[in-house]
């Protein structure tokens, strides 16, 4: 499609949170998030000293979900738990701390970082107390500027026996190809395709589930609310899509759209699959 004049949602970080809200909202049920294993931590959790911290690091917690969830499983095995959150909206922040709040979180102590992954990196301190056990990035590396050395950086943050968790889409994922039609809009810069191939490169092993990551489209095409606004928006990672966009360019991103959906009874689902890539160390 051609370029246009427009804002990048994630240079806009408010207005980036309520469009994700509505996108999280559209998933399928049995997409939500894909299967994180439990066994996957076995070999942290048993090299750990009865009375040592369990230190998590959780790259772009967003809203603190699926992450949460995978910190309390973490946390009905071993009670000491410190989680450093490292996430540059605000209002993402407020949300997670306010399910942190919650039992069975309550006991977790916690560090709140309003910043960028690379923010942090420059502004860590290079000791073995600042690494970690535990290291999760769940749909969180799309933003990165170099995916490479993102990964090899987190991966210096993990401690001996530890666990990095990556989530991302799989490269076949529609409704990224959607907002990557859009020239020079390229949200998507990873998929777990260029992760596994950068794993591969530096001969790293790693682990892989994928799960369903399907989103109903179906009003964000029929209808002209603020909620199907905010969906199309995230799905092309344009602020006020329809508004911006000259007439052939919404035309054609339409059509996309309505060509990559399935019909399921009513509803139009764009398909897309996601993948939890494990490094253990």
């Amino acid at each position: 499609m051609a370029s246009f004049e427009h804002v990048k949602l994630i240079e806009n970080l408010a207005y980036y949170v309520k469009s994700y809200e509505t996108f999280c909202s559209k998933l399928a049920a049995e997409g939500t998030y894909p299967f994180v294993r439990s066994e996957d931590f076995d070999h942290v959790i048993n090299a750990l000293e009865d009375r040592e911290t369990l230190r998590v690091l959780n790259i772009g917690g967003g809203t603190g979900y699926p992450d949460s969830e995978i910190i309390s499983q973490l946390y009905k095995r071993h009670p000491l738990i410190h989680t450093t959150v490292v996430e540059p909206a605000s209002a993402h922040i407020k949300q997670y701390q306010a399910l942190a709040s919650k039992d069975p979180l309550s006991g977790i102590t916690w560090d709140w970082r309003e910043q960028t992954w690379e923010d942090y990196w420059k502004s860590r301190e290079e000791s073995d107390s600042c690494k970690f056990h535990v290291i999760l990035a769940i749909h969180s590396l799309y933003y990165v500027d170099d995916l490479e050395k993102s990964v090899l950086d987190l991966m210096s943050c993990l401690k001996e026996e530890g666990l990095l968790v990556v989530i991302l889409v799989t490269e076949d994922c529609h409704y990224t190809r959607l907002s990557n039609s859009i020239a020079g809009n390229c949200f998507i810069k990873a998929n777990s395709h260029i992760l596994k191939s950068i794993l591969d490169k530096h001969r790293i092993q790693f682990s892989e589930v994928t799960c369903p990551h399907d989103i109903d489209v179906t009003d964000c095409l029929s209808k002209e609310d603020e909620a199907s606004q905010h969906l199309i928006d995230f799905l092309s990672h344009v602020v006020n899509f329809r508004k911006t966009a000259p007439p052939d360019v919404l035309s054609d991103f339409t059509k996309m759209t309505e060509r990559l959906a399935t019909r399921k009874g009513e509803r139009l689902m764009l398909g897309g699959r996601v993948s939890t890539v494990s490094i253990a160390i």
